[in-house]
């Protein structure tokens, strides 16, 4: 049991650290979000994409290239091991978040 608490209080850690740098990169205007029905995507926008150029333009070629080779070859694991899947109800008093 104690492995579970410790479980959910990580992964309900990561959900808020993962929120809270959704709002602030929304806030800065780097990336902007688009509610649909039950989903939200997030998008870069142009400054976002500016900056990350910018950055990306300091880093040695090697290093680029290291990345993308480990991108390329661990795209399955990043995507699972970063994906959160929950659903959400609001009432009048609260919102309850469902994992899924």
């Amino acid at each position: 049991m104690l492995f579970v608490r410790f479980h959910f209080r990580a992964w309900l850690y990561r959900l808020f650290s993962i929120q809270e740098t959704l709002a602030l990169l929304t806030e800065d205007a780097l990336i902007e979000e688009e509610a649909t029905r039950k989903t939200t995507y997030y998008k870069i926008t142009q400054k976002g994409s500016q900056m990350l150029e910018y950055f990306s333009s300091m880093l040695p070629k090697d290093t680029i290239r290291q990345i993308d080779e480990y991108l390329r070859d661990n795209k399955v694991d990043i995507l699972e091991a970063t994906t959160v899947h929950t659903d959400y109800s609001v009432t009048p008093s609260e919102t309850i978040w469902h994992l899924l």
